[in-house]
Order: structure tokens, then sequence, then C-alpha cells
């Protein structure tokens, strides 16, 4: 690959975190078959096999779904595998069969060392359904099937088709011996073609109950073509379809070589047709293991019921198919939770089984170790490790350091978004000058800055624009959260009822929120609560718009009129009211104990702060000199001298970055974080010294709580 594609590393990342490779392990195992030793396997037949259930995998737009598919197919390209974007068929109006057909002509695909994978009934069905049939008239429509099953060479109309799935790909398992003389021979391989459709079509026959194949073709024709018989059709195709698969594994050579399963990979399932096409997988492998109660006769290929199947499915949803909810399924809907919840801390993949066929997991978010990995390949791509240290003080961040600091403010900014870290990383590589990484960072997610907008257009459903979406959460954005969002009158002009319903049913699906849950729900707020990366982007973006002020004017209001006056301080320090904000905190220092006051400082200090950089503008004021503007007032008012210190405190950790977290004072359910206006944590001096002045200055209170609060800003970010 040339220079460019080498320095945007991020493009290559699918499948090397540590999150991917546990699920790439997880269908590893699933596909590895029971082994046996070679001196066992010609004379003993194969263990029964475990039933592998579906395993369904949600994830909110951007988490990374679509490129571990991507890798778990070329991992796995040695095995019958096959990808399907469910989304590229549904523009194509796709059926079931459709997609069945795709996968069939994927797993029949010749791999080295494998005998190669026929379908013969399903393709023998497969030409039946696709073949230009009258069906006005059964002995017509018989003629014209029996011309569909052997056409001549010089046939047109579907004969791509046929040619693809019977033909040349010899999916019927005509041996290739044989089909070379046939084609030579007039009327030879009409006739063989029929024989071998009589043949393969026999367990079709016995369950259907049908006289004859040419019978029971026409009517899975007929009812293919009816959108109310379509479903019955489309069981018979998906049960040939497996038939078909456990004959090829389950006899002869084949059952002693094929040590690995087949693997079917999804993309894209929540659309309609791939929750009807999991059902119908569902369905069929059902139907398998209760079986018909028909035995084959005596020289006819057939299987026992209740054989499994060697399938792996695995498919990706950015929201729960609507097929898939059904009581029989194992799916109970609860407001706002989605099944298969993957703790951050568990290091394995252990999806949720719903039903005996059915298993559901969700994708997390990358830990900070593994955007520290990331950051490393981008410091060595950029060819100095130990780049964008503090102005005055090049040699400050080593090598190791460097990737820390890296790491922790990609992670802070993202907080482990796939796609969001992946372009992040990207755009800091490709930048033309040579900034610190501070300001690079800063200008890459300034409000103008193309990334912000790109980034929302993944991350917002594909409809934003259409429904209103996409003009409304910026504003909503301002709140805490967005039930607080829709519950503000003030917040919303007359006639914006439907618009607001529509913030309102956005804000309960937590994949599109993409609310961030860990194991302290203290911490992650309400589930209407944004994930901080998409917060800070619309945001940007409501900065970018000019609605900032507008906005949080309007939830200040809102929290005055219902008496929240810790709601209305956090929008006025947002709207740099400072010294109202800072008063409330003031007052409120000597009517609780000190870690009650500490907590209350925590939500105020994580109102959002103003960008004050542009995409191309020149490096902005430090933290320090902003730190000082800010705070002129301190020089012409009269303040008294306790309030002056918790001014410069509010102020400081308002602007600076979260410190080590603790447990005492972070649950206050707003997990926001916005480290950008003093990314290398310049202001920690400043609010330790303000810490230790209020613990032991004259004003007296809970002198332990506040020195733990002044230990945790010891340390710089990233240490």
């Amino acid at each position: 690959m040339d220079g460019d594609e080498e320095l945007r590393m991020g493009q290559g990342w699918e499948g090397r975190s540590r999150r991917d490779r546990v699920v790439t392990e997880y269908v590893g195992t699933a596909l590895r078959r029971r082994f046996r030793p070679a001196f066992l396997r010609l004379t003993y037949p194969a263990p029964a096999d475990e039933q592998q259930p579906v395993t369904l995998v949600l994830g909110p737009r951007g988490s990374g779904k679509s490129t571990l598919l991507r890798h778990l197919r070329s991992a796995w390209d040695d095995v019958p595998a096959s990808l399907q974007d469910i989304a590229v068929h549904r523009q194509h109006n796709a059926t079931c069969f459709d997609v069945l057909a795709e996968l069939v002509f994927d797993l029949h695909a010749r791999k080295r060392g494998w005998p190669r994978l026929t379908f013969p009934s399903f393709g023998v069905q497969a030409v039946a359904v696709r073949a230009d049939v009258p069906l006005d008239s059964r002995k017509a429509a018989a003629r014209a099937m029996v011309r569909a099953l052997a056409p001549v060479p010089a046939d047109g109309g579907d004969g791509a088709f046929v040619n693809r799935l019977v033909e040349a790909a010899g999916m019927l398992g005509i041996p290739a011996p044989l089909r070379a003389p046939l084609l030579l021979v007039p009327g030879g391989r009409r006739a063989f073609a029929l024989g071998l459709a009589r043949l393969r079509l026999g367990r079709a026959l016995r369950d259907a109950r049908h006289r004859g194949y040419l019978d029971y073709l026409v009517d899975l024709k007929k009812r293919f073509h009816d959108p109310a018989t379509r479903r019955s059709a489309e069981q018979d195709l998906a049960r040939a379809f497996l038939d078909d698969l456990c004959r090829a594994y389950g006899r002869g050579h084949s059952a002693r070589v094929h040590d690995t399963r087949c693997l079917v990979l999804l993309d894209n399932a929540e659309h309609q047709l791939g929750g009807d096409l999991l059902e119908l997988l569902l369905e069929a492998r059902q139907a398998r293991q209760e079986g018909t109660g028909i035995q084959p006769r005596p020289g006819e290929p057939g299987e026992p019921a209740g054989r499994t199947d060697p399938l792996v499915v695995l498919a990706a949803a950015a929201a729960y198919p609507k097929a898939l909810k059904k009581p029989a399924l194992g799916y109970k809907p609860q407001p706002g939770r989605y099944p298969g919840w993957w703790d951050p801390e568990d290091p394995g993949f252990r999806p949720k089984r719903l039903a005996p066929g059915l298993c559901v997991g969700q994708l997390r978010d990358l830990r900070r170790e593994e955007v520290e990995a990331q950051a490393l390949e981008v410091l060595r791509a950029d060819g100095a490790a130990g780049a964008g240290a503090p102005d005055g003080d090049p040699g400050e961040l080593l090598p190791d350091a460097g990737v820390k600091w890296l790491g922790w403010a990609a992670y802070e900014v993202t907080r482990g978004h796939p796609l969001a870290t992946r372009h992040l990383f990207d755009e800091l590589l490709a930048t033309e000058d040579r900034q610190s990484w501070e300001t690079r960072i800063q200008r890459v997610l300034a409000p103008d800055s193309p990334l912000v907008t790109t980034l929302l257009e993944r991350l917002l459903p594909r409809d934003a624009r259409e429904t209103g979406l996409w003009d409304a959460l910026p504003r909503c954005a301002a709140a805490t959260d967005l039930a607080r969002a829709v519950a503000a009158g003030p917040l919303w002009a007359e006639g914006e009822t439907a618009l607001r319903n529509a913030v309102g049913a956005f804000s309960g699906d937590v994949l599109q929120t993409m609310h961030v849950r860990t194991r302290d729900s203290a911490a992650d707020g309400p589930l209407q609560t944004l994930h901080p990366l998409l917060r800070l982007l619309l945001l940007r973006r409501l900065e970018a718009t000019g609605g900032w002020r507008d906005a949080h004017e309007a939830l200040r209001r809102d929290a005055a009129e219902r008496g929240l006056p810790e709601i209305e301080a956090y929008h006025r320090l947002a709207l740099e009211d400072l010294h109202a904000a800072a008063r409330f905190l003031n007052d409120r220092f000597g009517d609780a104990d000190a870690t009650r006051w500490c907590r209350l400082l925590v939500r105020l200090r994580r109102a959002p702060v103003r960008a004050r950089i542009h995409a191309h503008a020149p490096q902005a004021d430090s933290p320090q000199q902003r730190y000082e503007g800010l705070l002129g007032f301190l020089s012409t008012d009269e303040v008294e001298s306790r309030e002056r210190t918790v001014t410069r405190l509010l102020v400081a950790s308002w602007m600076a970055p979260e410190p080590a977290e603790s447990p005492e004072t972070d649950h206050v359910g707003d997990p926001y974080r916005n480290p950008l206006e003093d990314l290398y944590g310049q202001l920690y001096g400043e609010i330790n010294a303000r810490f230790m002045t209020l613990a032991y200055g004259p004003f007296g209170g809970g002198t332990p709580a506040l020195l733990d609060q002044a230990r945790q800003y010891e340390e710089k970010p990233g240490e």
C-alpha cells in the first residue's frame, strides 16, 4: 500500500482490538467441530455435534459491527463462508429466497482441502421458483417446468440464473465426469437432469404429500408468488438448504474431513428482511429437530429428523429486529434495554441465550488500553513518539508518557467509540502542519470542523434530516439528559408537538442515544442520557449554528420555574454567568457536609464549555489566559474571600479535564466530559491550591473530603 494508506492506520484496525479478538475467538470456538483421532475416522461415525445457536450482535451506529464482520469473513476465508449485507439486498427489493441463493453460491465456492459443498434439493427448487412458468394451467405449468429443469443450451430467459445455481456451479451434485459427455448427447442432459430432480426432491415430496415432483414444484412456484403463501414456500426452501448442508457434511469422505462448520455473516439485520431471514432459519431448524415422522425409503438419500446443521450464523444489527420480538423466541421488551449487555470489565464475549436457537450480545465500546494501542501506532506513524509536548517542556512527554497522554485524550473525547476514535486519529495524522497535539485535537473537534458533521451523519438515524431530529437534537443536548429536554416547555416553539414526540421516541432507545452503561448506574445517568461523544458533537453543532445561548437560557428558565436551583446554576455556568453560578455554590458550602458539597461541585463543573478555536484558526489562548480572562470581574466587583476562592475553584475545575474518578462524588448521573479546553491539565495546580485553601482556611467544614478532592489533581492527565 502507498504512504497515504499507511498513515491512515485507523482504516486497518478492524479485528485488532481486544474486543474484536474476543468476538473472533467466540466465532472460532463455534466453528470447530468435535475432534476425532485419525485412526477412528474410518471405522466410527462422527459424534453428534451440538447445534450452534444464531448469534445476534447488537450495537449502535458506528460501533464497528460491519468492520468486525468483514474481519471475520477474512479471518475464516479457508472455510465455506458468506457475508451478506441486508441493507444492500433491501435496496434491490430482495426476498429471503434471494439471500439464501447468495448464501448457496458463496458456500459452494471451492476451498482447498475441502470436498465441494453441493445443494441439490435447494438447486432444483430454486430453478422452479425462478422459472418462467404459467400458473393459469397446471398442465402447461408442468411442461414449462420440465423445460426449466433441463434447458437446452440455446435457451435464454433465466438461463443465467440456472447456469449459476445448477450447471456452472454443479450444485445439483452431478459428477463432473458425467456432466461434459451429457452436453454432447442430444436429450441426454434433459433425461439425466429430470431423473436427478426426482431423486433430489425425495424428502420434499414425502413431506409435502405430492404425487409427483412436477406437481410439487408447480405448487412451490405458485405459493412463492402469492404474498399470502410465500412464507410457506420460503420455509420449504430454507429446509432444503439445511438438508443439503447436513447431507454434504454427514456422508462418506465429507464427514471425515469437514472438521469446521460453515460461517454465515449477516450485516444490517435490523431491517425487516434481516429479521424475516433469521426467523426463517430458526423455524427451519426447529422443524428439522421436531421432524415429520417420515423415514426415507430404502435406496433414497435422506436425513434423520433432529440432525444438527453445520451453520454458524452471526448477525449484526443496530436495533432488535421486529420479526424476532416474539414470546416464542424469548424476547420480552423492556423500556430502554436490550438483552446481552457486555460488562465492560468482562474479558469475554458471552451472549445471552434468549431461546434454544438464539443468542444476543451487545458490542461494547473500546476500553482505554485499546485506544492507547491505537495511539501508539499513531505516534509511530507520525514519526515522533514524544511529539506534542507542552510548549516550553519539549522533553516532558517521553515515548511511554506520550502514548498514555494521547490515548487518554482520545478516550476522554470519544469514550472509546470505535468509529469516532478511528476518525479522530485519521484526522490528527492528516494534519499538514506540525502543531502540538493539543492544538490538533482542538481544531479537529472545533464547531466548524468537517469531522463534527461527518460523525453526526454517521451516528444519528439515517432519516434524521427528514424527521427534524438533525435540527432539534443539538438544542436538546444542552440539557443534562433528553428526558429533561423533552419536558422543558421553553425549549419548544408552538407547533413542535410532533417533533417533540420524535425526540422522546429517540431518547427511549439506548441503541440510538448510545447510552453508556457500566456497573455504576449512579454515574451513568438515566436511560435518556446521551453518549458523551454524541452530546459533545451535538453541542458543537449547536454552537456552530448560533443556538447556544437560546437553548441554555430556555433550559435555565425551565429549571427556575420548576424550583431546581442546581440545574439553573448548571445552565448559568454554561452561559458564562460565572458570578451567579459561583454564588449558588458558595451559599451551599456550609449548609451540607463536605462530601455532598463536592458532589454538587462535580455536577456544576460538567456544564458544557463553549469552544474558543476554529478549524482553520491559529492556536487559541492558553488555558491560563482564558481562565484569567473569565475571572476579570473579580478585580472590579466586591467579592468576599470565600466566594472568591469558590469562584476560582469552580471556573478552573469547569475548564480542566476530569481528574481520577472519585466514587464518593462522581455519582451525579452525568457522564459528560470535556477535556478540550485544558488537555494538558495546566489548571490542575490552581484547583489543588483552592481545595487546600478551603480545607485549611478559616471557612471551616469537612477537611478530609476536601483534601481527598485536592489529591485527585496532583497527577496530570494521562499519567
